[in-house]
């Protein structure tokens, strides 16, 4: 358990940081089936970059790559855990 509570859970052998992330695996799964969405990806890598220079990588948990072409950067979060001038970065 981490310190906000979360258990660790593994779902079709990855290990995500909490009984949500699971779950929403899992449903990401069955949305693809359905052929609802195209594909998902997870913990995936953002270089955040200052003046062309990298700062910092952020990992983001889930990218969903809609039937269209589109993608849907998404964040897993219980409850409030960071700033809201932080969390106002996350959400942008």
């Amino acid at each position: 358990m981490n310190k906000y509570g979360a258990v660790k859970q593994t779902y079709n052998n990855y290990s995500y940081h909490s009984k949500k992330e699971a779950q929403f695996a899992f449903e990401l799964d069955m949305r693809k089936k359905a052929k609802d969405i195209k594909d998902w990806e997870r913990q995936v890598k953002i270089p955040l970059e200052v003046f062309g220079k990298t700062v910092c990588n952020y990992f983001i948990d889930f990218v969903i790559y809609h039937n269209d072409g589109t993608k849907e950067y998404t964040e897993i979060k219980g409850f409030e855990t960071v700033r809201a001038d932080t969390a106002k970065i996350e959400k942008e």
